[in-house]
């Protein structure tokens, strides 16, 4: 999957009633289908945090069910996850595109697209994020000193602030 190539796709797509569902984008949210369930132990991998952060640069700016469904494989796990080598950049990467969806239209749920599930039990992206800072308000002062925590924690109180941050 080439994220540059996808966002191509989705565009002529979204651009033309006539063009058929995206490929790499349904092959994503397939994927994050299947890993929901396990998002937290293979964002601890280094081969398997590289994976979820290409489904989530490929998915979330055009869907965010697939953002939801992979901030929610983190849930309980963000503390872990945001002082560990891999994990610190997969919570950093989905939280930033969590917030910065480019389609109106949720393409998770196109009726065109993969079967992706949206459970009502799934909870909102507001509810999300506040219950990341739930989880890792009581350690800020840790997390602002250690070498991968203080990148989580600074995008997340960019999210909170409202400040769009760059993408290198």
């Amino acid at each position: 999957l080439d994220i540059k190539a996808s966002n191509e796709e989705v565009t002529q797509f979204l651009m033309s009633s006539t063009e058929e569902f995206p490929q790499s984008l349904s092959a994503a949210l397939s994927a994050i289908e299947e890993i929901r369930n396990e998002v937290a132990s293979l964002a601890g991998d280094e081969f398997g945090s590289q994976c979820i952060e290409l489904l989530a640069h490929i998915s979330a700016p055009y869907s965010e069910v697939a953002a939801r469904t992979l901030l929610n494989g983190m849930a309980g796990y963000h503390l872990h996850l945001a002082s560990h080598r891999y994990g610190s950049h997969v919570v950093q990467t989905v939280l930033q595109l969590a917030v910065d969806s480019r389609s109106k239209n949720d393409l998770a749920l196109h009726e065109e697209g993969p079967q992706f599930n949206e459970e009502a039990d799934l909870p909102s992206l507001t509810d999300l994020i506040i219950s990341m800072v739930d989880e890792l308000a009581p350690h800020a002062a840790q997390l602002a000193v250690h070498v991968c925590g203080s990148h989580v924690l600074r995008s997340l109180l960019c999210v909170l602030g409202g400040v769009e941050l760059m993408q290198a």
